[in-house]
């Protein structure tokens, strides 16, 4: 989980506080068509921003998942958090499995003299 909050972290610090995201993300995702470029989105943590413009894009909000109530944009260090977050909560919630230890060699009769 920390690597997702750090690449999300740079993601908003190299594009002035928040999270850019791209005119065509925004065209994909349904979100409203008024904003200009370089103000905040409504609703969200996002700055629109040109591709050209968007410094570490590959880290910015650039998937769009549309089958929720509210459409949503994610990056990449929001789906390493999420799957930190399920990693995290099965260690924790499932219980361990745990393999038995293979049973000592029981020591048997010691060997005769003429015995090999």
């Amino acid at each position: 989980m920390g690597i997702g909050l750090l690449l999300n972290f740079l993601a908003i610090a190299a594009n002035g506080g928040l999270m850019p995201v791209t005119p065509e993300t925004l065209a994909h995702g349904g979100f409203p068509d008024d904003v200009s470029l370089g103000e905040w989105v409504p609703g969200s943590k996002d700055v629109l921003l040109s591709r050209e413009d968007v410094r570490l894009w590959f880290l910015s909000d650039r998937f769009v998942l549309d089958e929720f109530p509210r459409t949503l944009a994610y990056s990449l260090g929001d789906v390493i958090i999420l799957a930190g977050l399920v990693v995290f909560l099965g260690e924790m919630l499932l219980p361990r499995i745990s393999r038995d230890k293979a049973p000592a060699a029981r020591p048997g009769p010691a060997p005769q003299n003429g015995d090999a």
